[in-house]
């Protein structure tokens, strides 16, 4: 468990990864660290013991951007944290997807093609049953 001291620039105090939400995530081989902040409640990533400049909501910069971070978890205790996150977002998401309606495609040439055909073969079974009857 690697503990960090407090940044001295900083006016307010460091995090605790225990008291906020964490999760990691590992893809193509790096593993990354996540937390979800306090103050702008989205999840923002952990780089060198703090959490990584960011944007709230309303395109301003976060009052928590580059908070300093004790990292008080095991590495066992991040990825139990990601489990439970998975399942929250899970929780979170809607049962129900829109999927946009596709355009109508048209008929192939192929299709047009043999459907002509069948309609000139009635219309000359037609003339035939005609003359037929005449």
């Amino acid at each position: 468990m690697a503990q960090t001291m407090p940044q001295r620039n900083s006016p307010v105090r460091p995090l605790r990864a225990s008291t906020v939400t964490a999760m990691v995530e590992t893809a193509g081989g790096v593993t990354r660290k996540f937390v979800i902040c306090p103050a702008c409640r989205s999840y923002t990533q952990v780089k060198r013991n703090g959490l990584v400049a960011h944007d709230d909501s309303n395109g301003t910069r976060c009052v928590n951007s580059r908070r300093a971070l004790i990292n008080n978890l095991t590495d066992a205790q991040w990825t139990s944290a990601y489990a439970a996150a998975s399942r929250h977002a899970g929780q979170i998401r809607s049962s129900r997807s829109f999927c946009k309606p596709q355009p109508q495609t048209s008929e192939s040439v192929v299709d047009l093609a043999r459907r002509r055909g069948k309609e000139i073969e009635a219309r000359a079974a037609i003339g035939r049953l005609e003359r037929a009857l005449a």
